[in-house]
């Protein structure tokens, strides 16, 4: 069981999203608020995903093994207290409600340079990211 942390770039949870520059810890999302482990077949799919996705992912990785257990993110609609949510998730299921109110968890989607079209999001199991630092870019 295995987690990762990259770096996140160019990429919206709202319209009118910053440019800014994310360190994220990943995991697989099991349901709506559960997040787990990913295990090595899975670590391998986004690992080639990322490396195709330079731009939304610069930088460096780290995985960690990890112990089995699962942790409960907060709920998707309850609103966050700072400017900045505190999970992302990246899944292939369409996502239309962008607004101005920013929750502790946002689904996102990956941009390119421009920030003019979208990267779709292609694996098969939906990820959430616990967000560690960020700046503007």
């Amino acid at each position: 069981m295995y987690t990762l942390n990259t770096q996140l770039t160019h990429f919206k949870y709202t319209l009118d999203s910053k440019k800014i520059i994310v360190n994220i810890n990943w995991f697989r999302l099991s349901n709506d608020a559960i997040a787990d482990y990913f295990y090595r077949r899975e670590l391998d799919e986004l690992l080639k995903f990322i490396q195709s996705n330079k731009t939304n992912f610069p930088g460096s990785y780290f995985i960690e093994e990890a112990a089995k257990e699962k942790f409960y993110t907060s709920s998707l609609n309850e609103l966050s207290k700072s400017l900045m949510p505190l999970y992302f998730i990246l899944s292939r299921k369409e996502y239309n409600n962008w607004d101005k109110h920013i929750c502790n968890v946002m689904n996102i989607v990956l941009m390119d340079e421009n920030y003019d079209s979208i990267i779709p999001y292609d694996l098969n199991f939906d990820i959430i990211g616990k967000i560690e630092i960020y700046k503007q870019a």
